[in-house]
């Protein structure tokens, strides 16, 4: 008897190899290549019961080494500082490159803008 439990829309009577158990990852490949309907939401059900979605990243070579060595030292994981970083780092990504963005969005509009000074004034706050 299959072992699923990963997602909606497995179940013990899908097609399997005779006498084997599928479970986990097992399964979701499984499932991926017999290509059901509800292959991709399976997928994601899989990937939420699991914690998030793996990526992979190339590092170079001194990069890896630095976050090796925090990593042996501290007694943490390297996994556990990349997700730091991405989550700190995220944050002021989106500042710079949404804000890039609607600055460029704004001067396509040519919609009228007015100086800070004059903001300044019309809000009372002058020196």
């Amino acid at each position: 008897m299959a072992s699923w439990g990963c997602g909606a829309g497995l179940n013990s009577t899908s097609t399997k190899p005779p006498g084997i158990q599928l479970t986990g990852l097992t399964t979701l490949l499984a499932v991926m290549i017999r290509g059901t309907s509800s292959t991709r939401a399976d997928y994601y059900d899989y990937i939420d019961s699991r914690g998030g979605m793996p990526t992979s990243v190339r590092l170079d070579p001194a990069v890896d080494a630095r976050l090796e060595s925090l990593a042996r030292i501290t007694g943490r994981s390297k996994a556990f500082y990349l997700r730091e970083l991405i989550e700190q780092g995220l944050d002021d990504l989106e500042d710079a490159y949404l804000g890039a963005a609607a600055l460029e969005a704004h001067r396509r509009s040519r919609e009228a803008t007015i100086s800070l000074a004059v903001l300044m004034k019309d809000l009372g706050l002058e020196d």
